[in-house]
């Protein structure tokens, strides 16, 4: 899915879709309270110790037998990753570390073996509650009519890129969800269509990723990569967007072992992106990653009640609602 890139019938239903996969690690809402310090704070010191920068991520956790504040931060001009902890009771710095983009991607590699790893830990929670396949939170709206479209530039090819949320549903895994389309194209033909398979929780509103069909057109080829269904080959959903998006947050869009394993991590919350469509602020930042690939890398940013703006290197050239 690019854009990384009514309420379902059955109680029951959902709750054995979720038992299924849909809920994810604890949060980190259990370890704030044992918090002295808290995350403004303990940033303050972590870029104090890094001499500046720009945290990318940061995470609550138990490190060596403390409670500690996580934070890799980027610096201007430089690839490498200064990792800084800080302890959440104290407020001192525990260690300093700097990450060269080999170490970083060996981290990955390392993690992806294991299956798990302290580098990324998911930690959005996903209820136990019922779907609807038509609603939004305030970064992603799934509502029929809804309509993104981007242009840019990729390996010197004009790209240009439409997401439309269709008047069309389909049942997945026990849950009536929303078809969402994604049209692309290089150079004006078309590379691949997707049709993507949302919904929306009732109560945390998250929106839940229950996977996509996927036509890749390659000369008169027409293949199927990366396609995958919650409820088929050990797949469940994933969480395409947190309905509260807070910094630091880390969640799987994806869950289809072998086949696509889509993870994000939001990284801050006061990004301005510039396009033609207009200037768009305190736009969410989004980091994606995936084990099946280790150093693959990409960020989006999502405005406040527009959703996708920039995805790489497209930007949004137009959005609104339209007849389907």
């Amino acid at each position: 899915m690019k854009a990384k890139r009514a309420v379902s019938s059955l109680l029951a239903a959902v709750i054995v879709a979720l038992a299924a996969g849909c809920a994810t690690e604890p949060s980190q809402e259990q370890l704030l309270p044992q918090a002295k310090i808290s995350l403004a704070q303990a940033q303050q010191t972590a870029l104090a110790r890094a001499g500046g920068g720009t945290v990318q991520s940061s995470e609550l956790e138990r490190e060596q037998g403390k409670l500690v504040w996580s934070f890799d931060i980027a610096k201007p001009g430089s690839r490498d990753i200064i990792e800084v902890l800080v302890d959440a009771v104290t407020g001192e710095v525990v260690s300093t570390e700097t990450e060269t983009p080999a170490q970083q991607e060996k981290e990955t590699r390392e993690d992806a073996k294991k299956g798990t790893g302290r580098s990324w830990t998911e930690n959005v929670t996903a209820p136990a509650e019922p779907f609807a396949s038509s609603g939004r939170n305030r970064y992603f709206i799934l509502e029929p009519g809804h309509q993104l479209a981007f242009e840019g530039k990729e390996n010197g090819k004009t790209v240009n890129l439409t997401i439309t949320v269709l008047d069309e549903t389909r049942q997945v895994a026990g849950v009536q969800t929303r078809v969402v389309e994604e049209r692309e194209t290089a150079d004006g033909n078309l590379v691949e269509v997707s049709r993507n398979y949302l919904a929306i929780g009732a109560q945390s509103h998250h929106v839940y990723y229950f996977g996509e069909d996927v036509d890749v057109y390659r000369g008169e080829k027409v293949l199927h990569e990366g396609a995958w269904l919650a409820g088929a080959n050990g797949a469940t959903c994933g969480i395409a967007m947190p309905g509260d998006a807070k910094v630091g947050a880390r969640y799987y869009q994806e869950r289809a072992p072998q086949v696509a394993m889509d993870r994000a991590e939001n990284v801050s919350t006061r990004e301005t992106v510039n396009t033609t469509a207009g200037r768009f602020v305190n736009c969410l930042k989004v980091k994606e990653t995936t084990p099946l690939e280790p150093g693959n890398l990409e960020y989006k940013f999502y405005a406040p009640e527009v959703g996708l703006v920039q995805d790489g290197p497209l930007k949004l050239v137009r959005y609104g609602f339209v007849k389907k």
